[in-house]
């Protein structure tokens, strides 16, 4: 090797797979959002799309991604999680590379969709390789730091977007299969120079028939009730408002980017405050407390009138549904032995919500109006809290230990190996 190579050789050799997952997150979760905002706009002014077209097109994209966390399973869990990264990117690629090319409605939404779908060869591969082998507060630490990833992404993504936009409508479309294209080539530059990544070998093992049952918290069954519903809130804001906010407030798109910033900055802090905390896990009350919060930001929601005043709700809002994504993730990994397939369920959960809510919303919105299509989020919300209130009593009732092995009988505790090993201090991704 040549002589200037070592320095080289001997930065890379600092590298390890959080090196490369934790950029590549936060790129792919830019993009998503870039995209994402963007999109909405281009069906509005390029094609005249009204609220209840743009909220299906909405829930293609996120219904085909939900899909896609179970089609491809058995694809993902025979591909290196590096190599299916990689593919994800080409495709999401390709697929916003010919909606700007088409001018056919119909075929912009399909081809949406197959963005969307491409997405699951991405996220819960990643999610599980990132996790694998980590419990308790080094499990915490690793969840925290993706989440932060990822939500630094969709930060600055739809204040991007929304400045692409004011110049072009296509503009946030090419600049995030930019974004994707890099993403590729640089996993794959890693794959090729970073030893560490290189000599990476890991695949999800899923149990086999004697394997026993896959150990965990029970917790992880309301958790998973809560991120359903704040991404269906998610869905309507993420879609209604950027229509709402320039048709009724008056807002540029910029303007509308700005409010989801600050929004992306209350998810970013609760994804720090969470990682760097341990008093929540594996307590009860918790599980409820970010649709509580919620439900209160909604109902406030409903007698705001000022384009600051929605700024600020929506900000807030922020938090709470980062509290469910945290609980759920954190809920959901902690004891198992099968983290991609539990990643998977936590994405294809958040995704249904994002499809009940994008859906839903964009109908409400057309038909009845903004306070309709937060009245609808407000009582999803507040179902949600009644049900994760009902199933924590069952679960006390029961005698099953927030931490005790799903599946275990009665008042049966999980076995040191499948609980984590140290209490747990925290714990995921998505456009």
């Amino acid at each position: 090797m040549k002589p200037w190579l070592h320095p080289v050789r001997r930065f890379l050799a600092r590298f390890g797979k959080p090196h490369v997952i934790l950029p590549i997150s936060f790129l792919n979760s830019t993009a998503c959002t870039i995209v994402g905002f963007g999109f909405v706009y281009y069906l509005r002014d390029g094609y005249g799309a009204r609220g209840g077209s743009i909220g299906l097109a909405a829930a293609l994209y996120s219904g085909l991604y939900f899909a896609g966390c179970f089609v491809l399973r058995p694809l993902t869990t025979r591909l290196l999680p590096r190599h299916s990264a990689i593919l994800s990117s080409l495709l999401s690629a390709a697929a916003l590379i010919v909606i700007v090319a088409v001018s056919d409605l119909a075929a912009t939404v399909v081809l949406y969709g197959v963005f969307g779908f491409g997405l699951a060869l991405f996220w819960p591969p990643v999610m599980g390789w990132l996790s694998a082998g980590s419990e308790g507060n080094r499990l915490n630490r690793v969840i925290g730091r993706f989440n932060l990833a990822w939500s630094v992404g969709s930060i600055v993504g739809p204040y991007l977007a929304g400045l692409l936009v004011e110049i072009d409508l296509r503009l946030p479309l090419v600049v995030g299969a930019g974004i994707v294209l890099v993403n590729a080539v640089a996993i794959g530059a890693a794959s090729a120079f970073v030893g560490s990544i290189r000599g990476d070998r890991y695949l999800e093992q899923t149990p086999g028939p004697t394997a026993g049952p896959d150990g965990g918290t029970p917790l992880r069954f309301p958790s998973w009730i809560g991120i359903m519903a704040g991404y269906a809130t998610l869905g309507v804001i993420l879609v209604v408002f950027p229509l709402y906010g320039r048709d009724a407030l008056g807002l540029p798109e910029s303007a509308v980017g700005g409010v989801f910033l600050l929004r992306g900055l209350a998810t970013a802090g609760v994804f720090v405050l969470a990682g760097r905390t341990g008093w929540w896990q594996f307590k009860r009350p918790v599980i409820p407390a970010p649709g509580l919060a919620l439900a209160v930001i909604l109902a406030v929601m409903l007698l705001a009138g000022s384009p600051l005043a929605y700024g600020v709700l929506i900000m807030l809002a922020g938090a709470p549904v980062a509290a469910a994504y945290t609980l759920s993730v954190f809920n959901g990994a902690a004891g198992s032995v099968d983290r991609t397939r539990r990643m998977a369920i936590h994405e294809a959960l958040l995704t249904l919500g994002t499809i009940i809510g994008s859906s839903a919303g964009g109908w409400l919105y057309q038909h009845h109006g903004w306070s309709a299509a937060v009245s609808f989020c407000l009582g999803l919300v507040a179902l949600s809290v009644a049900v994760q209130i009902a199933m924590l009593g069952v679960l006390r009732n029961s005698g099953r230990g927030p931490d005790a092995t799903a599946g275990s009988p009665g008042r049966g505790r999980s076995s040191p190996a499948a609980r984590p090993r140290s209490p747990a201090r925290s714990a995921a991704h998505q456009g």
